[in-house]
């Protein structure tokens, strides 16, 4: 079972609770232990959006969430993410995310964020967090990320 391990998560932990975070995007949220995790940190009135693109992953996920009684703030967007972002905004009545998490195909890390960058989602202030960029790699993340 691919999850995000106990030192990333407590760094993942802390960044959460030092942001005054109101919504929380996730790309690839697997069987929904990220969500489950970091959603629980989250007061009540904030809000943790899940993308992720295989269907069938993301009804495990969804089902993780309704037993743990988070659906109320955390929501599953199931699909590709340069397609089901499109709508993102309007269709959740987002303004700004603050805090993101990519953990998902790593050849897409840099495409997605230049996605969340020209739609104008992140604000002054906002964290953008990507998993496994050293190892096993994601080397046109860390270059864009470099170079910008």
């Amino acid at each position: 079972l691919m999850h995000i391990s106990d030192k990333k998560g407590e760094y993942m932990d802390d960044l959460i609770r030092k942001h005054n975070t109101n919504v929380m995007v996730e790309l690839g949220g697997y069987l929904g232990y990220s969500a489950l995790r970091f959603s629980n940190l989250l007061p009540a009135n904030e809000h943790y959006y899940s993308f992720e693109m295989n269907p069938e992953f993301a009804s495990v996920a969804q089902k993780v969430i309704d037993h743990a009684g988070l659906s109320f703030k955390v929501t599953i967007i199931v699909g590709e993410f340069k397609v089901s972002s499109n709508e993102f905004l309007s269709t959740y009545g987002v303004k700004k995310v603050v805090l993101v998490f990519i953990d998902h195909w790593m050849e897409a890390y840099a495409q997605d964020l230049k996605i969340i960058e020209e739609a104008q989602w992140l604000r002054s202030g906002s964290t953008v967090v990507a998993d496994n960029i050293i190892l096993p790699g994601a080397p046109e993340y860390k270059a864009y990320i470099e170079n910008s």
